[in-house]
């Protein structure tokens, strides 16, 4: 991972933390105004016209979890729930189901694992977090992590937009801002996802380079929002 990018997040995160600390209320008026920059991240990557409110409300709901859940353990649930509020409002039938079929990712040109093998794939996920936890740089951990979710795609539809949240949900956990990704880059980042499941030397360096530049971007926003000496 590149020092000087790592660098430069700690000091802006060290800002962040410091204002914490002396403003309790702070938290929560950020995330407030975070909330409309991951929400368009999530339509990028989902391509859903924001002229489709209930879509939208259920994007609101679940970022509203993922905030709340920054303090808690973490499990199956966690996705499970994610998914549920996302598509509560407009597919009942398969909000928090894991799916049914087979899949295909055009957008990335993946075919992930059998439906059949998602239950096993998914506990196993969660299982070995706590020692995929102690071997990676927390970016380089929550970044992996996006991606495994990816390479399973658990869901028939709105995967990109749960891995992504659970991604920010793990960087808010170890004291990170969240991973602002503007739409124009979502190019780049489908990309980065194709590369990383390639059959045959599949390559990772791209995706976690764009997400840690990722969360770079969002602690300057972070720190813009705030009275910040």
């Amino acid at each position: 991972m590149n020092k000087q990018l790592l660098q430069n997040i700690d000091f802006y995160r060290q800002k962040l933390q410091t204002y914490y600390r002396l403003s309790p209320d702070v938290h929560k008026n950020l995330n407030r105004q975070l909330k409309p920059h991951l929400l368009s991240t999530c339509c990028a990557l989902e391509e859903i016209p924001a002229t489709q409110e209930d879509r939208i409300l259920g994007l609101s709901k679940a970022y509203d979890y993922m905030v709340q859940t920054v303090q808690t353990e973490l499990g199956e649930d966690t996705l499970l729930s994610l998914h549920s509020l996302l598509y509560a409002d407009t597919d009942k039938g398969q909000a928090g189901q894991y799916r049914f079929d087979d899949l295909h990712v055009f957008r990335t040109a993946y075919t992930p694992p059998a439906s059949e093998e998602i239950p096993h794939l998914i506990q196993h996920f969660f299982q070995q977090m706590d020692y995929s936890r102690k071997q990676f740089h927390p970016i380089e951990f929550a970044s992996l992590s996006h991606k495994r979710i990816l390479d399973i795609c658990p869901f028939s539809h709105g995967n990109f937009c749960v891995a992504y949240l659970f991604l920010n949900l793990l960087l808010l956990r170890d004291g990170y801002g969240i991973a602002l990704l503007p739409a124009f880059r979502c190019g780049e980042y489908f990309e980065a996802i194709k590369a990383s499941q390639k059959p045959v030397f599949p390559e990772i360096d791209s995706l976690t380079e764009l997400i840690t530049v990722s969360v770079l971007e969002g602690e300057k926003l972070s720190c813009s929002l705030l009275p910040l000496s």
